[in-house]
């Protein structure tokens, strides 16, 4: 079952900024057998691969800030839902990820490489896919 967790993105009412928060459930991401040793190379191939990493992305229309310095990361099956008020910037967000408009400042980086998602053809290239559920 692939881990599960929600982004949500909501406005902060007093700066007009956008706040990014990802919940998941606790996990042992690094589970120690009683009695066994761990060694730092152990660990390094353990540790999270990341297929995703949005750093610092920021998105501004005219006068309004649809997006500031949002970051988060997503694993490979990993399963994630965009939740916010209207006007929080989770359709900017969605936008930028698919290439149909360019951040104006941030990193989003696909396996540890930095890439640039825009035009829609780079972000297909790259293997974005954004997926509608209705349940």
């Amino acid at each position: 079952m692939p881990r599960r967790s929600v982004l949500k993105v909501s406005p902060l009412r007093r700066s007009g900024e956008t706040a990014l928060t990802k919940f998941a459930p606790p996990v042992d991401e690094h589970p120690v057998t009683e009695g066994a040793a761990t060694t730092n190379s152990q660990l390094e191939e353990t540790a999270p691969q990341f297929r995703l990493c949005v750093r610092r992305l920021s998105k501004r229309y005219g006068s309004g800030q649809a997006l500031d310095e949002v970051d988060f990361e997503l694993r490979s099956g990993e399963v994630m839902a965009l939740l916010g008020e209207n006007g929080a910037g989770k359709s900017t967000l969605v936008k930028i990820l698919s290439g149909l408009v360019p951040p104006d400042s941030g990193e989003i980086e696909i396996d540890g490489s930095s890439v640039a998602l825009y035009p829609s053809a780079r972000s297909q290239a790259a293997g974005v896919r954004v997926r509608r559920w209705i349940g």
